[in-house]
């Protein structure tokens, strides 16, 4: 009984301490239950939280391109960063050999290349030469600004992919790298059509079907020029799943029958595939794939994935450069590469633009079951990743994966056939890797495949606006340095000009007024003592020489040639006064050429205007030639070009001047008592109309020709009259009559001797004071022609003399004053030109003040924003 109340005893311990030891057990599955959901609830929030400041930033990274964008186009012209650069010729050697040149000014959005795809480094693109861009700058920042509109588009697609919770996978490569077939192995069935040769010519997107309301699966068939919308089927065309190969090679055909193999001529631009998940007991019984990892692949709870099965890189240049326009709508990359070629040159430009946005590329080496030296393949594709995509290189054991997708197909359809249906052969893994790989890396590291492309893209984006930012301040200080320092170099001079503007004027004026002056006072000097000369009979430029003044003068032939002779005088003293004239010019232009000489070479304007400018100026400057003065046919000419004095329009007045007349035999200023009476003109007139009788009546009249005596001055007119009456008082007496007759007749005989030897004397003295009057009268008719003077008081000398004084001081005046403003033009161009230079200094001082002041708030901004996004903690690498 002991015993059994023992062994009671004993079985009540063990199940008290099994029942413990299992309610210990319960509670502490419930505790690690708890704790993974709390570990998922509070990843879900930090995903959350994380993907609402990647949104934030990247709507601030939009306004901040925005502003940017809008200075550039407004306010400034950017300088790029790379034009700070200046490529080797060992950076632009080939492409796999290094990746492209990196610098301290080197930038991984905002790059400029030689192609027009936006903010990629594509096929045939390197970086542009630094020397065409220092050469045109305005194009550099036309580019940048190009480049920044298209960064826009990028991030308005990198907010639309964040805040989409499925994801999108590429499956992309090089051509004939069994993209297709890797896809049918991921997703455990034959979707995507296989050939030996390329059959994709067509992006397939394989989604699950539960985003349509159909029980089928379909093919969505997107035409080109189509924005598809699921909820409206007008804008695809729905075909059966069995229809997809179909779809497929009829582009291929129409492809070569068209014979462009540059653009495909398929009929849609997308085919959006949408099948349903096996079931994995069906799946494991019919074809021995794993249907989990398919089910897991296409949807895991609220998460959907698509994947996207593209065309080869290599194929044509239109689908390469749609791979690349895509990237910022894709999530994770898979890059399908050949392990029997490799990585070609399209894809590493491929791999090298994703990792600019995607620090995590999934590369798959596929075919690598028929790789015999695996080593040797192995490292060369080692090495080159590890240039394009250092990120991948440093977690190739969950990115970098080498498979052979037929390989694991067939071997997973030979496993189950055989007997040992769990034994799995170790072919397979690998390719089981990188199933559980890509799962993790899209379900469950979400923030790496979600958010960290996003974060990545906008780091670099906005590290290169910061570079650009600090670019421009430096460029925008230099521009302030120089304005500086070309406005303290020529504000002085502006500062000279302005102050001594009116001395320019001043000095010009005062030349020009002297000059006119002393032309005036030379030729009245020189016509005045003409004028004086002819009226004493004489030549108008007096010579000491009698002999010279005898031949001068014409030979007096005598009494029958007398109105020859005076015709003769008249064109010789014309001749000499013309003479003046002419040296009066001279004279004239002797003072101008002085003048002329005196304004250009002045040291005052020439210090204004300075040197340089007037040494440039003078390439311009009309040659003043002396000569050119008074060379305008003369409105009174003394005598023609030739000295004649034929009638013509330019010798009219000098040959009407020349012609003798009879008046020219006698001065009746002297005849006192005809004032009375008549004038001297009228008398002349009479005299003159009478004129064209003839020489013999002439001589025959010579008793009238004795009133000659009044004109020589030999005696007055009252004193003959005193004489006449004295003589008549004495003629009453008695002696006086007998000699009267006797006396009279000697007087007489004397007398007309005297006046006929005393006409070559009395004829120049007449002509020269007519002359003169004539010339008075001539002038003052052309100016007012229709004034009548009959009083005849006449102040000799003043009226032509006067004209020609004025006429010469006219054309001084001109030509001086033309001079003159010569040089006050130099003046004002010069002074209108630094003052524009010194106004233009001024306004890019304040802008440049401006441009800084921009500039370092930009700097700011970009610096808050890049903080926002570096803020958000991403996992160190895939596996944490």
């Amino acid at each position: 009984m002991m015993k059994n109340i023992n062994q009671q005893q004993h079985s009540h311990h063990y199940r008290a301490q099994a029942n413990s030891i299992k309610t210990h057990s319960v509670s502490s599955i419930s505790s690690e239950a708890e704790a993974e959901q709390l570990r998922v609830l509070s990843e879900t929030k930090k995903f959350l939280n994380d993907r609402d400041t990647l949104t934030n930033v990247i709507d601030q990274s939009d306004q901040l391109i925005q502003r940017l964008n809008q200075f550039a186009q407004l306010h400034w012209s950017l300088v790029h960063p790379q034009l700070l650069n200046t490529l080797e010729p060992e950076q632009q050697s080939n492409f796999d050999s290094s990746k492209p040149p990196q610098s301290n000014n080197a930038l991984n959005i905002l790059c400029l290349d030689n192609l027009s795809i936006p903010h990629r480094r594509t096929s045939g693109g390197g970086p542009i030469d630094a020397s065409l861009l220092n050469n045109h700058q305005s194009l550099a920042s036309s580019m940048l600004c190009s480049r920044l509109q298209s960064v826009q588009s990028h991030l308005a697609d990198i907010r639309t992919r964040v805040l989409d919770r499925n994801s999108r996978i590429l499956v992309t490569g090089d051509l004939n790298a069994g993209k297709s077939t890797f896809v049918n192995a991921l997703l455990a069935r034959e979707v995507a059509p296989t050939d030996q040769q390329p059959c994709t010519e067509v992006m397939c997107e394989i989604l699950d079907r539960s985003h349509i309301k159909s029980p089928l699966e379909q093919i969505h068939a997107i035409p080109h020029g189509s924005l598809y919308d699921i909820e409206d089927p007008t804008t695809y065309v729905t075909f059966p799943i069995d229809k997809l190969s179909e779809l497929v090679n009829n582009a291929n055909e129409d492809s070569e029958d068209s014979g462009d193999d540059e653009n495909p001529s398929s009929p849609y631009q997308l085919l959006k595939v949408y099948i349903s998940g096996p079931d994995p007991r069906k799946a494991r019984a019919e074809d021995g794939l794993k249907a989990s990892n398919a089910i897991s692949l296409l949807r895991q709870g609220d998460v959907s994935v698509s994947f996207i099965d593209s065309p080869g890189l290599n194929r044509d240049t239109l689908s390469t450069m749609e791979l690349f326009s895509k990237q910022s709508t894709i999530d994770v990359v898979v890059f399908v590469v050949s392990a029997e070629n490799q990585f070609t040159l399209s894809a590493q430009e491929f791999l090298w633009a994703a990792s600019q946005e995607k620090a995590y590329v999934f590369v798959v080496v596929n075919k690598w079951g028929g790789i015999r030296d695996k080593v040797k393949a192995e490292r060369r594709i080692r090495e080159q990743l590890r240039k394009l995509s250092p990120a991948t290189w440093e977690e190739r054991t969950e990115l970098v994966h080498f498979v052979d997708s037929q390989e694991a197909i067939t071997s997973a359809q030979q496993a189950k056939l055989s007997s040992e249906d769990h034994e799995i052969s170790t072919e397979i893994e690998p390719f089981d890797h990188l199933q559980r790989s890509l799962s993790s890396f899209v379900f469950l590291r979400r923030s790496i495949s979600k958010l960290q492309p996003a974060q990545t893209y906008t780091r670099n984006l906005l590290q290169d606006l910061q570079m650009i930012t600090a670019t421009n301040l430096g460029a925008a200080k230099n521009f302030y340095d120089d304005a500086q320092a070309k406005l303290e170099k020529i504000l002085p001079r502006f500062n000279q000009l302005s102050a001594n503007s009116h001395l320019v004027d001043e000095t010009i004026g005062q030349i020009e007024e002297n000059t006119v002056s002393l032309v005036y006072k030379n030729s009245r000097k020189i016509l005045v003592n003409a004028l004086k000369n002819i009226r004493e009979g004489k030549p108008a430029q007096s010579s000491k020489s009698t002999d010279a003044h005898a031949q001068y003068f014409p030979v007096y032939d005598g009494i029958l040639s007398i109105f020859q002779y005076a015709e003769e005088v008249r064109k010789v003293l014309l001749s000499s006064l013309e003479e003046s004239v002419k040296l009066a010019e001279n004279v004239a232009r002797q003072s101008t050429a002085e003048a002329v000489e005196a304004i250009q070479d002045n040291s005052v304007t020439k210090n204004l205007i300075g040197e340089e400018q007037d040494n440039q100026s003078k390439i311009g400057d009309r040659k003043f030639n002396p000569q050119a003065m008074f060379s305008k046919t003369r409105k009174f000419p003394l005598a023609t070009s030739n000295g004649t004095h034929r009638a013509g329009p330019s010798g009219h007045c000098a040959s009407k001047l020349g012609i003798a007349t009879m008046s020219d035999l006698v001065d009746f200023d002297r005849l006192n008592w005809f004032k009375s009476t008549s004038s001297s003109k009228s008398i002349e007139k009479y005299i003159n109309s009478s004129s064209t009788s003839t020489t013999t009546g002439l001589v025959g009249s010579l008793g009238f020709g004795t009133l000659t005596l009044f004109g020589t001055g030999v005696s007055g007119g009252r004193a003959l009259v005193d004489a006449l009456v004295k003589v008549s008082e004495i003629a009453g007496t008695k002696g006086f009559r007998k000699w009267s007759g006797t006396v009279v007749a000697i007087i007489s005989v004397g007398f007309g001797v005297y006046l006929i030897m005393d006409i070559p004397r009395a004829i120049p003295r007449n002509i020269g004071k007519k002359l003169e009057r004539e010339l008075n009268s001539m002038i003052n008719t052309k100016s007012t022609p229709n004034a009548v003077q009959e009083s005849g008081e006449e102040e000799a000398g003043i009226r032509w003399i006067d004209y020609e004084i004025e006429r010469m001081s006219k054309e001084t005046r001109k030509v001086v004053r033309l001079t003159g403003f010569e040089l006050r033009e130099k003046f004002r161009n010069t002074f209108e030109s630094i003052s524009n230079q010194t106004d233009q200094f001024k306004v890019d001082l304040e802008h440049a003040i401006d441009v800084q002041n921009w500039l370092t708030q930009y700097e700011h901004d970009v610096n808050q924003v890049l903080g926002d996004c570096t803020s958000v903690n991403m996992p160190c690498s895939v596996t944490s």
